[in-house]
């Protein structure tokens, strides 16, 4: 099953979850993947405090993108031995059931109140892919002290873009920084249409190659 394959990258989120990446910002303008799976611009981050952290494995990886204000791209994948669906209504239907047996499960570790805020299926995109954003209360690497009380972790929304490739599955995520003080359902959707447009751009900017032996 296409869902057992998937595991690992999982708990590789979960192992980086929501908190700062501690690796080292590239020098170049061109990220490339240590495995050769992929390559893809560097994000726009703020400095300094942009950095890259990488997991590499032997069938699965996670490179996040981050900084110091929360903002967060995040590129993950497993080797997929198991037929990959067929069709566009098959492929659709087992994105989704990822998305929701295990993505939205993990977010559900890290944030118990997650709520899907938008999701849809883009059949013309890598093949046909799947998408969400999510919001993730309490769930941001950024904290603040609200009303002179203690200590809270801020509100995050995040999207994930799910699709294979090259005998690779793929999770594209970006994160927005939290909004302090704006709870307005209209600021929400506004935030989650800019957090849409930034994760189709960056998706659209990565090249799969695929990697050795493939």
């Amino acid at each position: 099953m296409v869902c057992k394959r998937v595991s690992i990258v999982l708990v590789l989120s979960l192992l980086v979850g929501c908190a700062p990446a501690s690796g080292q910002a590239e020098v170049e303008d061109l990220y490339r993947a240590e495995n050769g799976v992929f390559s893809c611009p560097l994000p726009a981050l703020a400095e300094p405090g942009a950095r890259t952290d990488e997991v590499f494995l032997d069938a699965a990886f996670m490179v996040v993108f981050t900084d110091d204000f929360g903002h967060l791209y995040r590129i993950e994948g497993e080797k997929v031995e198991s037929p990959v669906p067929e069709g566009a209504t098959a492929l659709e239907v087992a994105l989704g059931n990822i998305f929701e047996g295990l993505v939205m499960a993990g977010f559900k570790i890290v944030a118990p109140e997650a709520t899907v805020v938008e999701s849809a299926s883009f059949p013309d995109q890598r093949g046909g892919a799947f998408f969400a954003v999510v919001s993730l209360p309490g769930a941001s690497s950024l904290s603040m002290t609200k009303n002179g009380g203690p200590v809270e972790r801020l509100d995050a929304l995040r999207s994930s873009f799910l699709f294979f490739e090259a005998g690779w599955f793929f999770i594209v995520s970006v994160q927005l920084p939290p909004t302090i003080g704006n709870d307005e359902p209209l600021h929400l959707e506004e935030s989650a249409r800019r957090l849409k447009t930034m994760t189709l751009d960056f998706v659209e900017s990565i090249q799969v190659h695929g990697g050795e032996g493939t």
